[in-house]
């Protein structure tokens, strides 16, 4: 998902707590986000481009190192920092979730019998249980 996406589901959906699938096409629960914690991330998110527009694009104790990273000996764009630099574009782009992420949510079919449901809620105190039909 785009930050954009994650904060319009934020906004439009107000649960405590989301589960994280592997994909639209594989809607696997394999772990849990709380709400709080996302709210977090994209203020913080927020407040570091804002940042990073007001200071000046060029700084040259950064670039000069960046851009020897790229070069090769000969001075030549070298293939291996050019990679870096990509991957470095790319991890800028990218929001790092997977510590916010419990991978252990609690799950049940929709075949589940209710008393057992109540049990967990009572024996386990979870505030939520996440249901599922065909696994």
């Amino acid at each position: 998902m785009t930050i954009f996406q994650i904060d319009t589901l934020v906004h439009r959906h107000p649960h405590s707590i989301y589960p994280v699938i592997i994909s639209e096409d594989f809607p696997c629960i394999v772990g849990q986000v709380q709400r709080r914690d996302l709210l977090a991330v994209l203020k913080s998110r927020k407040t570091q481009l804002t940042l990073t527009q007001a200071k000046p694009l060029l700084n040259r104790k950064v670039s000069v190192v960046s851009m020897s990273n790229l070069l090769n000996k000969s001075g030549q764009p070298s293939t291996l920092g050019m990679r870096r630099a990509s991957l470095a574009l790319q991890a800028s782009r990218i929001l790092q979730l997977h510590k916010l992420v419990d991978r252990a949510p609690i799950i049940v079919t929709d075949q589940t019998p209710m008393e057992a449901v109540i049990d967990m809620f009572r024996k386990l105190g979870c505030r939520q249980i996440f249901v599922t039909k065909d696994g």
